[in-house]
């Protein structure tokens, strides 16, 4: 089955709009159209986790890096910053003695059940999180590591901004310029048709990030764009007619 993001939208507003800029400024129909469609991108990033909620930009990149932090000490804890009284264990932390950690940490209490490595190994980061690519609020930490935590942490920061460049391919077939933390993870997960001949006038695009499909609330945000950028220029038409309307009154 493909990953790639299709959702039915209402454009009724959106073609709407872009007639009405055309009867107000007689300008191209496709050159028009891709001119809304570059709104509508720079809207539907603004909005795709980690934006929304009012949320864009730095602060958005911002809020996504401060998830994933909490999404991986959710599975992860460290065991070198922990208050240990025991020489043992010292010994054997300072040593770098998995054999051995993994045979006396399993007996405290509070470490009951949980795996013991050198380091944080991804494999247990993707098993704990749900179809959404996130890890569940209550989840249980699961594994103990010695160190390399916070390594392990700037490293899973960095691909903050992918299901967003999922529009990078249709950015730049635009020539809308995005955020680098966004444009830093490539055009290879999404792609632009345009077709731009009268009388059809189509714009296909497609986000693919794999698990873009499981974001319960995307269709809603890229909606909002849509909708957003018909708003949008409604206004820039009212303040075309207007204008015209006043070059009249003076011409008379």
């Amino acid at each position: 089955m493909s990953d790639s993001l299709e959702f039915r939208l209402d454009t009724r507003a959106f073609e709407k709009a872009l007639l009405a800029l055309y009867g107000a400024t007689w300008r191209d129909l496709s050159e028009l159209l891709k001119e809304m469609a570059k709104g509508f991108i720079k809207q539907v990033v603004l909005i795709t986790p980690p934006g929304g909620g009012g949320v864009t930009g730095p602060a958005a990149r911002r809020r996504g890096a401060a998830h994933v932090a909490t999404d991986v000490n959710r599975v992860f804890r460290e065991l070198r910053h922990e208050k240990w009284h025991s020489p043992e264990i010292k010994k054997a932390i300072r040593e770098r003695d998995l054999a051995r950690l993994r045979e006396i940490v399993p007996h405290i209490p509070e470490f009951a059940g949980m795996q013991v490595e050198l380091e944080p190994n991804p494999a247990y980061h993707r098993a704990a999180r749900n179809s959404r690519g996130v890890v569940p609020q209550g989840t249980r930490q699961r594994v103990l590591v010695l160190d390399g935590l916070k390594k392990y942490i700037k490293d899973e920061q960095a691909r903050v901004g992918k299901l967003a460049s999922g529009w990078n391919a249709a950015a730049e077939k635009l020539g809308v310029n995005l955020p680098a933390w966004v444009t830093r993870h490539g055009a290879g997960r999404g792609s632009i048709v345009l077709e731009l001949r009268e009388p059809s006038l189509t714009i296909r695009i497609t986000n693919a990030v794999r698990y873009a499909q499981h974001i319960s609330d995307l269709q809603r945000r890229i909606q909002w764009a849509l909708d957003r950028q018909a708003s949008g220029t409604d206004k820039r038409v009212a303040k075309i007619l207007e204008a015209a309307a006043r070059k009249a009154s003076l011409k008379a």
